[in-house]
């Protein structure tokens, strides 16, 4: 097989069902404890920090019109409540779809499913799959013939038991069925590790060839490392814009940036020198709870061009002061802020910290008349060129560049992007273009990214996947030198690696795909700790035994019956 016709280029019908904008669901719990067992709760994120009022609920329907949102997804956890309904009148009234999110025990209750049978067939239900109990599937069946649509989901743990999920009645209903993997904390955390997840996901698919098993519809995992204060859905107007006498805006340059102000200043400039001229493009700088003097640099250097350039200062604050590497990383967070205040038709991503050449936008434009998302070649400056005087056109590559790692500078000598195999793990923010109907079509960058890395690798991914072809330009930009304290791993390759680690397993976790996991497989690895430690040396002495027994969830998963010809 030729790299050209790889599997992992072509696009697959299965998965685009589930990451368009047609199935992007905001997730809206309500109440500081929601009625769900600790363990959902725990991998749904159903408890709110405290109980929402009216006006909180409205504040995140409008955050989720900005961040075009295709339904509201509300747990269903009690039945004639006040608030649930007008959310659910509210949710309608603004064109959204609402999902009902109901574990299937809940039918046990004659009240509740009285309650739910008379509810409008318009709405959409997912059954949290938690029984089989014959009087819950009856229930089921009949309800679900009822409403529009209905998914089932399985929330998986060490103690999920197949033997009372995965009964002939449920496969015969359902040929789909959706898995949260919770990210796991913690080595007696109940849920489990991606090694494990990724095992249990093989077993299932083997086992059951007829039926899909996929990941949660439409919403992003619940990570229980943010804090109640992490806003990671907002929507924050600019504190100033400047406008050029005539503006014709077709891109989007769109700059996030935290405690960066001297590089800034030369990103601003020569995006300033933009041959297409400044009434073409606007920059947006997403300002991310930033302590240094960014905004007065700003305004400072709108005073010294020659024309008003086009400029949005965004300043999105914190609910607390960050350390860098730490779990309040909002990069992709930030980009969707600086989207939604957006106004070209083309986006253009760049970083605070990379200088482009005087015709970089008219390249960009160019382009995306042939490809669907575009990407600049990146060169590392060395600490003594990074200076305020630096200029594009008189860099000495032989004496002022430094090497990158092997990985990308292999992939920048590459002039077929499209046919590299897995072609979606070189997608970098650093430079990256594409149409805005298209970002916004295969779902925006996602928001539960908040340790550094792969954000911008899951929006690749998801475009690849939809079937839309990446191109390098042959267009260098050159990648300022940071130092330790800019850096959130703080230029340490076995930081920056414990960091990936966090991010790559809950990418493999949103998508439970084969490609992402044996790609990153050296990410996959669970976080040490002294119990993991001495666990793997019991295991390689093979005294595993005499301390740890198997998870009820492999045990159940190799009883659990399946006759082919029920399906």
């Amino acid at each position: 097989m030729t790299s050209a016709g790889h599997s992992s280029i072509q696009e697959c019908t299965d998965l685009k069902s589930y990451i368009s904008d047609s199935c992007k669901y905001y997730y809206l719990p309500l109440f500081y404890e929601s009625l769900f067992n600790s363990t959902e709760a725990a991998a749904l994120g159903a408890n709110n920090y405290k109980n929402r009022t009216r006006a909180e609920v409205r504040e995140s329907l409008l955050k989720a019109q900005k961040g075009r949102y295709s339904h509201i997804k509300i747990p269903f956890d009690r039945v004639g409540d006040e608030m649930i309904d007008w959310t659910i009148t509210q949710a309608v009234m603004r064109s959204f779809k609402v999902v009902l999110q109901v574990p299937s025990r809940f039918l046990f209750d004659n009240v509740f499913f009285s309650s739910l049978a008379e509810m409008s067939g318009e709405l959409t239900v997912e059954w949290i799959h938690d029984s089989n109990d014959n009087r819950v599937i009856e229930r089921l069946s009949t309800l679900s013939g009822h409403f529009q649509e209905t998914h089932l989901s399985v929330i998986v743990h060490k103690q999920t038991n197949w033997t009372e999920l995965l009964i002939p009645a449920i496969l015969r209903q359902y040929k789909s069925i959706h898995l949260y993997f919770s990210y796991q904390l913690y080595a007696e955390d109940p849920f489990l590790n991606c090694k494990e997840s990724h095992k249990v996901v093989g077993m299932l698919r083997k086992k059951f060839p007829g039926v899909s098993f996929l990941p949660p519809k439409g919403v992003d995992l619940w990570d229980r490392r943010a804090r109640h204060d992490f806003d990671m859905e907002p929507f924050v107007l600019p504190c100033f814009e400047a406008q050029s006498r005539n503006p014709k805006i077709r891109f989007s340059v769109i700059i996030p940036t935290y405690n960066n102000q001297n590089h800034l200043r030369v990103v601003l400039k020569h995006l300033y020198g933009q041959n297409v001229g400044v009434d073409i493009f606007e920059v947006i700088i997403v300002d991310d709870g930033g302590t240094d003097q960014t905004q007065r640099l700003v305004l400072e250097l709108l005073e010294s061009f020659p024309e008003t350039m086009n400029i949005k200062y965004i300043f999105f604050p914190r609910g607390r002061q960050r350390v860098m590497g730490d779990s309040q990383y909002r990069a992709g967070i930030s980009r969707n802020l600086g989207v939604k205040n957006s106004v070209g038709d083309i986006l253009c991503f760049l970083d605070s910290d990379i200088i482009v050449p005087s015709r970089y936008l008219e390249k960009v434009e160019e382009a995306l008349k042939t490809w669907d998302a575009v990407q600049a070649r990146r060169i590392n400056l060395s600490r003594q060129a990074s200076s305020l005087g630096f200029l594009y056109d008189a860099v000495d590559e032989s004496k002022q560049c430094i090497p990158d790692e092997p990985y990308w500078e292999k992939f920048i000598k590459t002039d077929a992007w499209h046919e590299l195999p897995y072609s979606w793990k070189y997608v970098c923010t650093h430079s990256f273009s594409l149409r805005k109907d298209l970002f916004w079509k295969v779902g925006g960058l996602k928001k539960n990214y908040i340790f550094y890395g792969f954000e911008d690798t899951d929006l690749g991914y998801r475009l690849v996947k939809s079937g839309y072809k990446l191109h390098l330009l042959p267009v260098r930009v050159y990648h300022m030198f940071h130092e330790n304290t800019r850096s959130e791993f703080m230029n340490m390759k076995s930081l920056r690696h414990n960091l990936l680690s966090r991010t790559a397993q809950i990418f493999y976790l949103h998508h439970l795909d084969e490609d992402i996991f044996e790609n990153l497989l050296g990410f996959m690895e669970p976080e040490p700790t002294l119990y993991r430690l001495f666990s793997r040396f019991c295991e390689t002495l093979s005294f595993q035994f005499l301390w740890k027994s198997k998870p009820n969830v492999y045990k159940t998963l190799s009883e659990v019956k399946f006759e082919s010809s029920e399906h």
